[in-house]
């Protein structure tokens, strides 16, 4: 088995697609990202948080007088 050049591939493809995310997925906030061996003899999920932006950040609605 070539597990460190599997490894070296999952993490530059993990690299491209995050650098991606914001530009193709704007409203995305994170990736998950599950790499499996064959027969899952390995297995791992990573969630990864992206950078915010304007369109994945939620803002408090202002403050109205008596609770209305």
């Amino acid at each position: 088995m070539h597990t460190h050049r599997v490894e070296t591939a999952v993490a530059a493809f993990t690299g491209a697609v995050q650098g991606l995310a914001g530009t193709v997925f704007p409203w995305a906030d994170r990736i998950r990202v599950h790499q499996s061996w064959s027969y899952e003899w390995w297995s791992t999920t990573e969630e990864i948080e992206l950078p915010p932006t304007e369109k994945t950040t939620v803002t408090a609605a202002p403050a109205t007088k008596n609770g209305a």
